[in-house]
């Protein structure tokens, strides 16, 4: 059986490519066990102050947010960002988390009211419209709603593997 010689089909140009392109943004992720890290959201910082910040200066993600945009020595990039998951080591139930009201005077907290309708596990739980806010001081940094949800133990909580340990 005659065969068909590939020059017909294929033309070959040698050439050289040259050595190029835009160098690569390095983004590290770091796993943590921190619940200030929502479940489920990556958290992402440009440089280690905003680490410090978000987790508290003295937080072990801030010493290694402080190593990781340091770079290894002789290293000509640095590091773009630093993106940060929680992996919790054990079952987490579900939880509300809400906004930052840190830029709130306390009347403006004491005005909040209102109800809160959330559906968890398919259930429906509303909180009576009343005031949420009624501390007399700012002394407390954390603001503890006065209107609380209908409680009940969830039976199953999230199950969520632990991280292997290498």
């Amino acid at each position: 059986m005659p065969t068909i010689p590939a020059s017909e089909i294929v033309t070959v140009n040698p050439n050289v490519l040259s050595a190029g392109g835009n160098s690569l943004i390095l983004n590290g992720l770091l796993i943590t066990t921190n619940p200030r890290v929502p479940i489920g959201t990556v958290a992402s910082f440009p440089n280690q102050p905003a680490a410090a910040s978000y987790f508290g200066a003295a937080a072990a993600e801030a010493s290694d947010a402080t190593n990781y945009f340091n770079g290894f020595d002789g290293s000509s990039q640095k590091p773009g960002s630093l993106l940060v998951a929680q992996f919790p080591d054990n079952s987490v139930p579900a939880y509300l988390r809400g906004g930052n009201a840190s830029g709130l005077t306390l009347a403006q907290l004491q005005a909040l009211s209102g109800s809160l309708t959330v559906t968890v596990d398919g259930v429906v739980r509303t909180a009576a419209s009343r005031p949420l806010f009624r501390r007399r001081s700012m002394q407390r940094h954390r603001a503890r709603p006065s209107s609380r949800l209908p409680s009940r133990r969830i039976a199953r909580p999230l199950q969520v593997p632990s991280p292997r340990r290498s």
